[in-house]
């Protein structure tokens, strides 16, 4: 028995010293943070810069980091491929962290594309190698312009408004290109007349831009001003592009594409109570509240939640309502049965949540407070909110009945003759 307790406490010894070396140990990150150009041209040099950290909780005593360039990458000197870090402290990270940076030259005929390069690292000179592999971006070959970037001042355009539309193109090649064309494609012409594709026109300018020239890897901002038309729909628009331009041995290219631009507006909802059985505190009663769209979208999906507060308590069932769509310039009406409590106030307020969509799927979600007005009994007669009792007929018949009465008694007291 004393020989299975001792096992236990090895046992548990063993257990402790190696949670202690997994948590107190050195953990390297190496991070390829930095490619200079990028792409990299064929048959030209690259700068590829390293950041090393120290993740762990323990120092790293003596770093080696190894690039091991293959095809299509190469060194000039093989012995560059190594370089002694030494220590590395731990939690040395971010902007404390060791960078080290290699000039490496790219093969001629490299192929266009992300392309493979391997580093090793070990922490000590009896730990094993560990191996990463890094992407380093290499440009094509062919004198080929690209879209960089499609950005829309507003990103969402309000029929009737106008807006500015940025196209970014990129030389992706290795030599100049000239005599550069962009043109949007918004009309399409039959020979007589033309014929809008879609409801967007440029301002102060025609549909097309030109360059002169565009040098490898530099990029250019085109810049159109762009209406769209008032009675546009709310939509996703898609634009045609052609693209053209010349190489140095004037060969032209042709390129076309597709963009898109979103036409659409945030529905105008304005929500108020347009009647109520309440007129005092106390009371029970429907109250109808009234959801108008004041702008020039349809929302769709629209959903009215009341929110109970202390001065009130809802008595419908479902405090929650489903209204669907309300068109622009439309309304639609809801009812909720509440209970005032007893308060001296003139109004209380209804908070109402309202969630919809606008055509183009945009979710909106806003919180409206709506008063509702409360009178004393005086005051609601005075403004004819509630009717007085008449009890002028009653009077009469109640007087009729009496009378009657009386008759009736003077009649049977009165001797018979005989």
């Amino acid at each position: 028995m004393k020989k299975i307790k001792q096992n236990i406490v090895i046992a548990l010894l063993v257990l402790i010293f190696a949670i202690n070396f997994v948590y107190a140990s050195p953990a390297i990150r190496i991070t390829l943070i930095n490619q200079d150009p990028s792409p990299a041209n064929p048959g030209k040099y690259v700068d590829l810069k390293f950041q090393i950290e120290n993740v762990g909780d323990e120092a790293a005593k003596n770093v080696v980091v190894e690039l091991m360039p293959e095809y299509p990458f190469t060194l000039e000197n093989s012995k560059d491929a190594t370089k002694t870090i030494g220590s590395i402290a731990a939690g040395r990270q971010g902007d404390d962290a060791t960078l080290i940076q290699y000039k490496v030259r790219v093969d001629d005929k490299a192929v266009a594309g992300y392309n493979t390069i391997k580093v090793r690292y070990k922490k000590t000179d009896l730990e094993q190698w560990t191996y990463v592999d890094y992407d380093v971006n290499i440009a094509s070959l062919s004198n080929e312009i690209s879209v960089y970037s499609i950005k829309t001042i507003p990103e969402e355009l309000s029929p009737g408004t106008s807006g500015k539309l940025e196209i970014t193109l990129e030389n992706m090649g290795y030599k100049t290109v000239r005599d550069i064309s962009l043109r949007l494609v918004l009309a399409a012409y039959d020979g007589q007349t033309f014929a809008n594709i879609v409801p967007i026109a440029t301002l102060h300018s025609t549909s097309e831009k030109k360059l002169g020239y565009l040098e490898p890897n530099q990029k250019v901002t085109l810049t159109y001003d762009i209406i769209a038309e008032p009675n546009a729909e709310s939509n996703i628009y898609k634009v045609p592009m052609i693209l053209t331009y010349y190489d140095s041995d004037n060969q032209k290219t042709e390129n076309s594409d597709i963009i898109g631009i979103v036409i659409g507006d945030k529905p105008e909802l304005t929500t108020q109570i347009s009647d109520s059985e309440i007129k005092m505190a106390g009371q029970k009663g429907k109250v109808t509240i009234n959801i108008v769209n004041k702008g020039v979208t349809d929302a769709s999906f629209v959903n009215a939640k009341v929110i109970e507060t202390e001065d009130f308590s809802i008595l419908s069932t479902e405090k929650e309502v489903y209204i669907g769509g309300v068109d622009s310039d439309d309304y639609e009406d809801f009812d909720v049965e509440i209970f005032v409590n007893p308060t001296d106030k003139e109004k209380i307020q209804v908070p109402v949540e309202l969630t919809y969509k606008d055509p183009n799927n945009k979710e909106y979600s806003e919180k409206v407070i709506l008063d509702l007005n409360l009178y004393t009994l005086e005051k609601a007669k005075e403004l004819g909110l509630i009717q007085e009792p008449n009890y002028t007929g009653t009077i009469v018949i109640a007087i009729v009945i009496i009378g009657l009465i009386v008759l009736w008694q003077i009649k049977k007291r009165k001797p018979k003759r005989k």
